[in-house]
């Protein structure tokens, strides 16, 4: 995180991220351990003087680089909105795209770049309408598909700038890039403000402000208890969570393959007059589809290799406990059916090993789902 040991003195520019806690601080992300999605919670340009009279348009441009396959720190840009430009006072510039979609931390570096460019000849007037549909916004994800469609939108934005703004008529009031390493704690569930000014009249604190004095409340920043009027900013909000849970991998094969699991289980479950020759036979067919989904669901891209074991895990253990009607001893009531020499995709040593990583991924799977239902996931 950027140090805050800078000279008591104002200045002009853009400040680097600020990280600012929710309610419920969250720790931060560590790679290899949980999910994260990154959206634009508010943005605010702040426009005063003589020097940006002879512009008329704004435009906001986002930019962000992953550090993993497909796009291995590739730049990915998207035209987030041209406004008519007001000056004179600060607007409100109506903004909450997700930068980043919900992702594994699975890499160790997140690159995020922010401009407010001045179209000082209001050539993007014609555009606004298509910018302002979100035809040139992409969400980076790492689902199948997503990295072709953000690198196509990159090139569309780069050619829309290149042709209508040439590098002297982008005039940025605010131009942020910064990079946050996970290994070094950088990105938590948290808000991170970037500020900025070019105007005298409204210089920037140095020493950076943090909490207390610096405040988000609702879509609105707060400095020393007063909405900040005379700054350019931008909020980032940060969720992470520790599971994305089997929930959000509907539509996938594994998932169909779990989903006839369950079927052909809840079949036997309960029933008092299904043989253990039936119940035996439909544990092979279970055990073949668990294994199919444990195939790919190990190469999905959208889950951590600990979540998709754990997927697996909690699957044969339940679909076991339906199947047979049993809740304890599972493996000494029917040791013919259990081998876990054979069974090695399960990657636990004994009975009591399997059942306590399940009950971990459960508790895992309850937290996460009241997350994922308060970020609109679920």
């Amino acid at each position: 995180m950027p140090s805050n040991d800078f000279p008591s003195t104002p200045t002009l520019g853009t400040t680097p991220q600020i990280r600012l806690p929710k309610e419920q601080a969250g720790l931060p992300i560590k790679p290899g351990q949980g999910y994260f999605r990154v959206r634009l919670h508010a943005a605010q340009a702040a426009i005063f003087g003589p020097f940006w009279q002879k512009a008329e348009q704004l435009a906001v441009t986002s930019e962000v680089r992953l550090y993993c396959p497909p796009f291995e720190g590739t730049p990915l840009q998207s035209l987030q909105r041209i406004r008519p430009l007001r000056q004179g006072a600060p607007e409100q510039l109506g903004l909450s795209p997700n930068l980043v979609d919900l992702v594994p931390a699975s890499f160790e570096k997140l690159s995020i770049a922010i401009e407010f460019l001045l179209d000082r000849r209001n050539r993007l007037v014609d555009l606004a309408k298509l910018a302002n549909d979100d035809a040139f916004i992409s969400v980076i994800s790492l689902a199948p598909g997503a990295a072709a469609v953000a690198k196509a939108i990159t090139m569309l934005t780069r050619k829309i700038l290149t042709a209508f703004m040439d590098e002297n008529d982008q005039q940025p009031v605010l131009k942020f890039s910064g990079d946050f390493s996970l290994p070094a704690g950088d990105l938590a569930d948290a808000y991170y403000v970037i500020l900025g000014s070019r105007y005298d009249q409204y210089p920037l604190p140095r020493p950076l402000p943090g909490p207390p004095r610096l405040q988000v409340q609702g879509r609105d920043l707060v400095y020393d208890g007063q909405p900040v009027l005379g700054w350019s900013y931008v909020i980032l909000d940060v969720d992470t969570v520790e599971a994305r849970t089997k929930d959000l991998g509907r539509g996938e094969p594994w998932y169909a393959c779990l989903d006839e699991v369950d079927v052909l289980a809840n079949q036997m479950k309960n029933n008092p007059f299904v043989t253990m020759k039936s119940r035996k036979e439909t544990w092979g067919k279970c055990l073949n589809l668990i294994k199919d989904a444990d195939a790919l669901l190990r190469v999905a891209p959208m889950y951590l290799p600990v979540e998709a074991q754990a997927i697996i895990q909690q699957a044969y253990l339940e679909t076991y406990e339906k199947i047979f009607q049993v809740q304890r001893n599972v493996f000494e009531m029917l040791p013919e059916l259990i081998d876990f020499g054979g069974e090695n995709f399960l990657k636990v040593a004994s009975e009591d090993d399997l059942k306590g990583q399940v009950s971990t991924y459960r508790k895992q799977q309850a937290n996460s789902r009241l997350k994922l239902k308060q970020m609109g996931l679920l």
